[in-house]
């Protein structure tokens, strides 16, 4: 009562530093992730836009036939990959984004994953994570994927794209290219 009791403030990170250690982790991590995902994603739109490339070698011979610019070709193959890079990336952000929304919103239960139906959460190196945790969303979020992908999308159209510009109409026209 009116002592003067020296009260130590420190930082959390002094508190816990393996839980900042974690943090650190989970965003290397999660920088991993969007590595692995856009692998993957990369991968698969370079193998559509390559199947579709060889499918369409006829067509594309008949362009350079009439005159087409073999550079021209290669551009206009490279703008439809980033095109469809840039619809299939909306629709996904558009999807990612009501989860997301639902998430920020109406929060994500962690007292539903603990398991065995318990009412008080997750608990961590003495932090209890049980009721709900809301989603705090950034711009980046949704930028950082959004134009990775289409970004991707260009570039794994540039092959296919290199392919058809390269093609001798009259073979490709004849199917023996």
């Amino acid at each position: 009562e009116g002592g003067d009791a020296a009260v130590a403030v420190r930082p959390w990170r002094e508190i816990v530093p393996e839980l900042e250690q974690l943090i650190v982790m989970s965003q290397k991590q999660g920088w991993f992730i969007y590595f692995v995902i856009f692998l993957i994603a990369g991968l698969a739109i370079l193998n559509a836009q390559r199947m579709s490339a060889l499918e369409r070698r006829r067509e594309f011979g008949v362009l350079l036939a009439i005159g087409l610019a073999p550079r021209r070709l290669a551009s206009l193959i490279i703008l439809e990959t980033a095109l469809i890079s840039v619809i299939g990336g909306l629709v996904g952000l558009s999807l990612g984004g009501v989860m997301v929304w639902y998430h920020a919103t109406e929060g994500l239960d962690f007292a539903s994953l603990s398991g065995g139906g318990s009412s008080e959460g997750i608990s961590f190196m003495g932090v209890n994570l049980g009721g709900k945790i809301f989603f705090d969303p950034t711009l980046a979020h949704f930028l950082i994927p959004g134009l990775g992908v289409t970004l991707l999308g260009a570039l794994c159209g540039i092959l296919p794209a290199r392919y058809a510009s390269r093609l001798d109409a009259a073979q490709a026209i004849s199917g023996r290219s």
